[in-house]
């Protein structure tokens, strides 16, 4: 079984001499959370960008 490592996490376990096992799980969750961020700030700018052209097309 391959199994695909995130390089924060190959490095962690090679620095601190601890099983990728134990690393594995908490860079995953760190990626979605970082991942989920930028989700939410990109739908965030296009919801700002949608208010300011509606206010631009109500001025004319």
């Amino acid at each position: 079984m391959v199994c695909v490592v995130p390089p924060i996490a190959y490095s962690l376990s090679r620095a601190a001499g601890v099983p990728v096992e134990l690393i594995l799980p908490t860079a995953v969750a760190m990626e979605v959370v970082f991942l989920t961020q930028t989700v939410q700030q990109t739908l965030r700018r296009a919801e700002v960008r949608r208010h300011f052209g509606f206010a631009l097309w109500e001025l004319h």
